[in-house]
């Protein structure tokens, strides 16, 4: 279902409204539609590789253990 809606993204549009607090806290690709969707998911896409998500956790699992070890 997540990539259908991932490839189909004109017809699950986003409700519009709500609490302005809302509003005003969620910005980015979260709150982005159409095209300007398109063309930031195209650029964030590669930072989840899942090789480097792997080095990156690694880098994550190492660095918490040195810090509260």
């Amino acid at each position: 279902m997540i990539r259908e809606v991932l490839a189909n993204y004109n017809t699950y549009q986003k409700p519009r409204g709500g609490n302005p607090l809302t509003k005003m806290l969620v910005r980015g690709l979260v709150d982005l539609e159409g095209e300007q969707w398109v063309k930031h998911r195209k650029i964030i896409n590669p930072a989840f590789n899942m090789e480097k998500l792997k080095v990156t956790f690694l880098l994550f699992f190492f660095t918490y253990k040195t810090i509260y070890s």
